[in-house]
C-alpha cells in the first residue's frame, strides 16, 4: 500500500483577511506600549522610571493580550473552513472492463494490433487489482455481450480477455447498460453498494444500439462513472467484410460519455506503454478515496479555550477583561 499523503487547506480561503485585520490590532496594541514607554522616558531617568512611571499594563497582561489576538486569529482561520484532506484505500469495489471488439480493433496501426494492446494492457490491470476487488468484462461490438459477470476470480477475467473475438458493428451504449445491468440486476441502487467505476475502451462511436445518451442517463441515475480511453492513431485501416475501410480514431463519443458521467477521458492513445500508464491512473483513482476532514471546529474550541482563559485570568488579577 503507498504512503497516505494528507494535504491541508481551506475551502472559504477569502475568510482569512479577517486574520490581517487582527495582525492590526495587534501592531496598533505593540505601537501604543512603546509610545507609552517612550513618553515616560521624556520626563524622567531612565533608573528612576520604575518609580515615577511603573509599566502600565505589567508584562504578564501583554501575554493576555496576545492570547487574545491568537484567539481571534484562530476564529477567523476556523470561519475560513479549514479542512484535512487525505486518501483512503478502498477495501471493496466493483470495476467493469467494457471493450471494443469491432472490425477497426484490428488496426495495426498499435503494435501489434489495437485489440491484441488493448487486451494486454487490461489483463496486467486486472493482475494489479486488490484481490477483494471484483472485477467484470463486457464487450462493445455488434451488441453488447457479458463475457464475465463481476467476480472476485480476476483470473476468470484475464482468461476471458484472450477469448475477444472481433465483429462489424460498435454499440457503446449497449456495453454501459449491459455493465449497469451486471452490477445491479435489480436496477436498484443499494445505499451500501461498493464503489462501482466503468472503464470502456474504444476507437470510435457507436454505429448501433442503444443511443449514448440513453446509456448517459442510465449510468447517472446508477451513480456509475464512465472512465473512457480513446485508443488508435489516425491513420489506420482494416479490411472488413471484404473491403478495406479507413478507421481513423473519433474521440468525440467517448469525450461526451466520460463528461455526462462524471468519469475521466484519455484521448490521443496510441500505443501498449500508454494505455499501461492510463490503467494505473484509472487504478489508483478506483483503489483511493478521498476524505476530507473538517478542522472548522477545533480551531473554534482553540479560540473560545484562549479568550475565556485570558478574560478569567484578567478578572481575577484587576477585575477588568484584558486591561490595556
Amino acid at each position: 500500500m503507498r504512503p497516505v499523503v494528507a494535504t491541508f487547506l481551506f475551502t472559504e480561503p477569502r475568510r482569512l483577511w479577517a486574520i490581517a485585520a487582527v495582525i492590526a490590532v495587534g501592531i496598533a496594541y505593540l505601537v501604543l506600549v512603546l509610545a507609552r514607554r517612550r513618553t515616560a522616558l521624556r520626563y524622567a531617568d531612565a533608573a528612576l522610571l520604575p518609580t515615577v512611571a511603573p509599566d502600565r499594563p505589567p508584562w504578564w497582561r501583554h501575554l493576555l493580550v496576545g492570547a487574545a489576538l491568537l484567539a481571534l486569529i484562530a476564529a477567523s482561520a476556523g470561519a475560513a473552513r479549514p479542512i484535512r484532506r487525505h486518501q483512503q484505500a478502498r477495501r471493496t469495489a466493483t470495476i467493469l472492463l467494457a471493450i471494443d471488439t469491432s472490425d477497426s480493433m484490428g488496426a495495426t496501426d498499435v503494435e501489434p494490433t489495437r485489440i491484441a494492446a488493448a487486451t494486454k494492457a487490461a489483463r496486467s490491470f486486472v493482475q494489479g487489482l486488490p484481490s477483494g476487488f471484483s472485477v467484470g468484462l463486457v464487450t462493445a461490438g455488434a451488441g453488447a455481450g457479458v463475457l464475465v459477470a463481476p467476480t472476485t476470480d480476476h483470473r476468470a477475467v484475464e482468461d476471458a480477455l484472450g477469448r475477444l473475438q472481433l465483429h462489424p458493428g460498435t454499440a457503446l451504449g449497449d456495453a454501459i447498460l449491459a455493465a449497469l445491468a451486471a452490477v445491479d440486476p435489480t436496477g436498484k441502487v443499494p445505499v451500501d453498494r461498493p464503489a462501482v467505476r466503468i472503464v470502456l475502451l474504444s476507437d470510435g462511436i457507436s454505429t448501433t444500439g442503444a443511443p449514448d445518451d440513453t446509456a448517459i442517463a442510465a449510468a447517472v441515475d446508477a451513480k456509475v462513472p464512465v472512465s473512457t480511453i480513446s485508443f488508435g492513431t489516425d491513420h489506420a485501416s482494416v479490411v472488413s467484410q471484404g473491403q478495406t475501410v479507413e478507421v481513423p480514431v473519433d474521440q468525440t463519443a467517448l469525450k461526451h460519455i466520460a463528461d455526462g458521467t462524471d468519469g475521466r477521458f484519455f484521448g490521443g492513445v496510441t500505443s501498449t506503454a500508454e494505455l499501461r500508464s492510463i490503467y494505473d491512473k484509472i487504478g489508483t483513482d478506483v483503489r483511493y478515496i478521498r476524505e476530507d476532514t473538517d478542522l472548522s471546529s477545533i480551531l473554534a474550541g482553540l479560540a473560545l479555550v484562549l479568550l475565556l482563559t485570558a478574560v478569567a485570568t484578567s478578572l481575577a488579577s484587576t477585575s477588568r477583561a484584558l486591561p490595556v
